[in-house]
C-alpha cells in the first residue's frame, strides 16, 4: 500500500485518468506517491518527466533525468532530455543528446531538425526534414512540408541559394512553376 493507504495500480489508474484529461499537476502527485513506494520505477520516473515537460517545469524534469541517469537509460529518456535542453536554450546539449541516442525515432528526428534550425545549419536541417517527409506517414505531413519550407527561405536568406531552385528540389510539388509551388506552400 502506498501512503495514504492507496495501493500503487489505484495510483497508477489516477495517472493514466489525469493524464488523458491533460491535468499534469495532479498525475504527477500521483507519479510521486507510486515513487515514494518505488523510487526507481523506471515507467513512474518517465511519467513524472513527462508531467514536468507538460507543466513547463524543463528545469526540474532535467534535474530528474540527470538524478536517475543509473535507472534511466539514454535511450529510455533521450527525447524528453534534448526537449529539455533545446526549451532551456541549451541548444548545443540538446544537440549532442539527440546525436549519441542510438534510436532515431520520428519524434527525436522532428526535435532534431528544430534543433539544427535554431542552430542554423539549415542544409543539414532540410535533409532531416526531406527524410521525414519521405519516411514518415502520419498526421504530421503539412507541418513538416512547413517547416521545410521555412527552412528553404532561410537557406534562401542566409546562404544565398537561389530560392527557385530551393523550392522546387524540395519536392513539395512537382511540374509547375514557382508561383503555383510558393501558392500552394502558403495554403
Amino acid at each position: 500500500m502506498a501512503s495514504g493507504g492507496v495501493s500503487v495500480p489505484a495510483l497508477w489508474t489516477e495517472v493514466n485518468r489525469y493524464g488523458q484529461n491533460g491535468d499534469y499537476t495532479r498525475a504527477l502527485k500521483s507519479v510521486n506517491k507510486i515513487l515514494q513506494e518505488c523510487k526507481d520505477d523506471v515507467t513512474a520516473l518517465h511519467c513524472k518527466i513527462v508531467c514536468l515537460i507538460q507543466n513547463g517545469s524543463f528545469k526540474e524534469a532535467l534535474n530528474v533525468i540527470n538524478t536517475h541517469t543509473k535507472v534511466l537509460s539514454s535511450d529510455v529518456i533521450a527525447f524528453e532530455k534534448a526537449y529539455c535542453e533545446y526549451r532551456l536554450n541549451r541548444v548545443e546539449n540538446a544537440l549532442k543528446t539527440i546525436e549519441s541516442a542510438t534510436q532515431q525515432t520520428d519524434k527525436l528526428k522532428e526535435l532534431y531538425g528544430q534543433v539544427l534550425y535554431r542552430l542554423e545549419r539549415y542544409t543539414e536541417c532540410q535533409a532531416v526534414y526531406r527524410d521525414l517527409i519521405r519516411n514518415s506517414q502520419d498526421e504530421y505531413e503539412e507541418e513538416r512540408k512547413t517547416n521545410l519550407s521555412a527552412v528553404a527561405a532561410a537557406l534562401s536568406t542566409w546562404e544565398k541559394a537561389a530560392p527557385v531552385g530551393s523550392l522546387l528540389q524540395l519536392g513539395l510539388q512537382k511540374g509547375g512553376n514557382f508561383p503555383e509551388t510558393f501558392h500552394s506552400m502558403g495554403s
